[in-house]
């Protein structure tokens, strides 16, 4: 072959590796950012890693994050209820054993079994427990409010997401005044017949009120409970929903990232051999 003939084939042929190479490397360099991806998808565990993904899924999966959030903090605040009515379930309770305890000694003093001796010194146990229900109403406290003296002012608490008025649960601590003025037996005494006999029917209306007030608490503990069990449901839909848009498939993004390390494994080889072709031709 000609000297000049050969000159030609052999630029050729270098013209030809070359556009090869670059060709194959453009390939390599595909896979290895597809093997990247993938690999940030499986230590990530989000099918998104990054706005190009899936910016609409992105955003959508967002909100459901605040979604999620805001609702775990709305279960707190319930529970917060929870405990709120607890305490002030517990000074009724506190209060409703010492009107029984009373209740008893006013049927003891109207009973002639027992003289003014015997009633002066049961007395002297109502007075001190009238003194311990009112000391039990104006120290009874939670969040900086005496929940016990019956002041008209409201307690809400944020039991939902959104601003409106039916997701906030109200307690209007005027309902359970609790003072001894306020059940009616603050001049209770028995040091006499006649007076224990009076004061029957006022402790019979303050176990009434203090009654009222426990079922009340009752009520609003069970609405408070069945609340809490709604937002726990909704979260857990919605913490499920939230991984159905943004959660990676394992399986499927263990076997891409398997093929692409093949792949890139086998473009490595190929490039070598274009190379060492291309220098043999040098």
């Amino acid at each position: 072959m000609p000297r000049n003939l050969k000159g030609v084939y052999s630029l050729v042929n270098k013209l030809f590796n070359t556009t090869n190479s670059m060709r194959a490397i453009r390939h390599s360099r595909q896979t290895s950012q597809e093997v990247s991806a993938s690999s940030q998808k499986l230590s990530s565990g989000s099918r998104i890693t990054k706005a190009a993904d899936d910016a609409a899924g992105l955003s959508i999966a967002a909100k459901m994050r605040a979604n999620i959030g805001s609702r775990h903090q709305a279960i707190r605040n319930g529970n917060d209820a929870m405990g709120y009515m607890h305490v002030l379930e517990g000074s009724v309770q506190s209060m409703q054993d010492m009107v029984v305890r009373m209740r008893e000694l006013t049927v003891a003093s109207a009973s002639d079994t027992y003289g003014d001796q015997e009633r002066a010194m049961m007395n002297l146990e109502v007075q001190q427990l009238l003194h311990e229900i009112k000391r039990i109403s104006d120290s009874t406290e939670l969040f900086e409010k005496r929940i016990s003296q019956g002041k008209k002012q409201w307690l809400e608490f944020q039991v939902d997401v959104n601003n409106k008025d039916n997701n906030r649960l109200r307690i209007n601590l005027g309902e359970f005044a609790h003072s001894p003025l306020a059940l009616g037996i603050s001049d209770v005494k028995v040091d006499s017949q006649l007076r224990a006999r009076t004061s029957m029917i006022k402790l019979d209306y303050a176990q009434k009120s203090l009654s009222e007030s426990m079922a009340k608490l009752g009520a609003l503990s069970s609405r408070v409970t069945s609340t809490v069990k709604n937002l726990e449901n909704t979260q857990e839909n919605m913490q499920s929903a939230k991984s159905r848009v943004k959660d990676a498939d394992m399986a499927k993004e263990t076997a891409t990232n398997l093929a692409g390390k093949l792949k890139e494994n086998m473009q490595v080889q190929t490039n070598n051999i274009i190379n060492q072709g291309s220098q043999s031709l040098l």
